[in-house]
Formats: C-alpha cells, sequence, structure tokens
C-alpha cells in the first residue's frame, strides 16, 4: 500500500484474510452470558448452561403431617440442572441435560437432524409432544411448579419424532413413536406409544 500498488480497501481485505488464516483452530467466548467452545471454520460448536431454582417451605410452629410426624421449615434444592448443547455442520444437533436432585437424572438426551425447516428428525430421550404445560421450560411458566392437571401427561420417554414448520411457520407439526415407559426407563414390552401435536400460529 505504500507504494501504491493496493489501495485501503484492498489493504483492509487482505489483513483480514491473513487473520483468519493464522486465528486459532478452536475458539473460546460468552455468547449471551453462555460460555461455548466451537472451531475456528464454524462447523463444530459446543455451550453449557444451566439453572439452579431453591426452594423454602415455612412451617407453622407444632405444624404436623396426617402421619403425625412434625413439619419443620427447610429448603430444598427444587432443580439443579447442568445443560450441554452441541452443533456439528450446520444441521446436527446435540442437547445432554441431566438434573441432579433426581435419582435418574438425566431429562433431555437427544440428537436432532436439520434437514430442512418443513422435516426435522430427533431420537434419544426428549420430553412427548403432548402437554403445552409440560413443553414449556419451567423458567417460563406462570407459577412455581406446573398444575397437577399435568401430572396425567406423558413427560420424558425414549423414541423418535419427526417435526418441522411449514407456511413460514404458520403450521408447525410433531409427530413421534415412544416406549411409552417413562424417563430412564428401559422398554419392558412390545407396545409403543404415539403422539402428534398441531400448532397453528396465524
Amino acid at each position: 500500500m505504500q507504494r501504491g500498488q493496493i489501495n485501503r480497501e484492498q489493504y483492509n481485505t487482505l489483513q483480514e484474510q491473513a487473520r483468519k488464516e493464522h486465528s486459532p483452530g478452536v475458539q473460546v467466548g460468552l455468547d449471551h452470558g453462555r460460555p461455548f467452545l466451537r472451531a475456528a471454520d464454524g462447523k463444530v460448536r459446543f455451550d453449557v448452561g444451566g439453572r439452579f431454582q431453591l426452594d423454602f417451605d415455612r412451617a407453622e410452629d407444632g405444624a404436623r403431617t396426617l402421619t403425625g410426624s412434625s413439619l419443620g421449615s427447610q429448603f430444598l434444592v427444587r432443580r439443579a440442572r447442568f445443560e450441554v448443547n452441541g452443533q456439528f455442520f450446520q444441521w446436527i444437533d446435540l442437547k445432554i441435560e441431566p438434573d441432579f436432585t433426581d435419582s435418574q437424572p438425566l431429562r433431555d438426551v437427544y440428537l436432532d437432524f436439520k434437514f430442512f425447516p418443513e422435516l426435522r428428525l430427533r431420537g434419544g430421550q426428549f420430553k412427548v409432544p403432548f402437554s403445552l404445560e409440560e413443553l414449556t421450560s419451567d423458567l417460563y411458566i406462570d407459577f412455581v411448579e406446573r398444575s397437577l392437571l399435568n401430572e396425567l401427561a406423558p413427560s420424558y420417554d425414549r423414541g423418535v419424532m419427526a417435526y418441522g414448520t411449514i407456511t413460514q411457520g404458520l403450521v408447525s407439526y410433531f409427530l413421534g413413536g415412544f416406549n411409552g415407559t417413562g424417563q430412564n426407563t428401559s422398554d419392558n414390552n412390545g407396545d409403543k406409544d404415539i403422539a402428534a401435536r398441531l400448532v397453528l400460529a396465524p
């Protein structure tokens, strides 16, 4: 540039190319407050997150249960979750999320194959596409706990599901087959559950 062979714009372009060529193979940083680890070419990425929810139960003096045992005030760790998300080549997603307050800690453990917005496939353990309240994260429900009625709805199960959005997001569909035995439970019979969900958002 000093000899006048290239201008400032060409100089900046060459500098940017050199920076990319000499950038490290792995990049580490924060994205919206979540730590991430990714390849410099963007083909592989991992990020981590989680949440910790603490309850406090206040009992009146002399309070007892129906069986006669005394009740006391206590703190309770309601949820302690650690989440790992992975992305491979822009069309494969991975999610692993355990909850360390449970004797069976694994919640979400699945792979997503994102062929097109209209067709995606998911396999592993995840929430059955049935109850809106169950499918809504506890971070976004109106109350601290879900309703008693939601206890009738299926939650986590192992299976496969096809899903997607059509007509620019106006219609979403979910169709899956599941063991029907629930979270972290091996299949113990030949019967299977089928769940379907259709969402219209005009």
